[in-house]
This record gives structure tokens, C-alpha cells and sequence, in this order.
């Protein structure tokens, strides 16, 4: 069993977190960066990954496929994860001074199933 503040297994992978019933991301990370996929909209962004510690973490958005978008360059927001319980995690987002605040949950699924969602939708 996982240790409650063991968040190393999060440090990569794939994940899979569905926002609400019409928005569904899958997300892959690696060291220093993570893309994140919408699964409806077929829209990918990729975001800078800054690790403070094994549970806590910036994402720095830099590029964006998607050129209608306005681009967030400056945009940073801190990621806390807490609250594991095998695979899943909840996770609690937080920037601009506190003005958003956001949790949800996340789970760790592997490279099989990700690819399996990637080709489904």
C-alpha cells in the first residue's frame, strides 16, 4: 500500500481525468513537461512541468496547437496531490493569487489503455 504523501508513481505516466461529462483529457508527463489531450474537442496542449517536491508541482502553459486560442504563456498554476489511493489521486489546482481554485481527481492508466482511448474517440 501507497503511503498517503508517496506521490512518486505521479512524477510520469499517463492519466486519464475527466473534467465533467462533456470534457475528458487524457494526459501524458514526462520530466520537465506535460500534454495534456481533450479527448472531445481533439485539442493537445503542452505545458511546462516543474516539480517543487513529489506532491507538488507548477504547470507553466507554452504552446498550444489550436492558434484560434489565445495563448497563456504567462499563465502558472500550482498542483497539489493528496488524498491517494492506489492508482488515483485527488488533486487540488490553484492560481492567479487564489482567484481559481480547482480539484478533481486523476488516475494513473497505462500506455495500453491510453492508446486504446486516443484511437477510440
Amino acid at each position: 500500500m501507497q503511503a498517503q504523501d508517496d506521490c512518486t508513481s505521479f512524477l510520469k505516466g499517463r492519466f486519464l481525468y475527466q473534467a465533467n461529462e462533456q470534457e475528458t483529457y487524457l494526459i501524458r508527463r514526462k520530466a520537465k513537461k506535460q500534454i495534456e489531450y481533450h479527448l472531445e474537442k481533439r485539442e493537445q496542449t503542452t505545458v511546462r512541468l516543474d516539480w517543487l517536491n513529489d506532491c507538488t508541482y507548477r504547470l507553466g502553459y507554452s504552446k498550444d496547437e489550436n492558434e484560434d486560442r489565445i495563448h497563456a504563456l504567462d499563465v502558472v498554476l500550482m498542483v497539489n496531490i493528496y488524498n491517494i489511493q492506489g492508482m488515483e489521486y485527488q488533486f487540488r489546482i490553484s492560481g492567479f493569487d487564489d482567484l481559481i481554485v480547482m480539484e478533481g481527481k486523476m488516475e494513473k492508466i497505462s500506455k495500453r489503455t491510453y492508446r486504446r482511448m486516443l484511437k477510440s474517440k
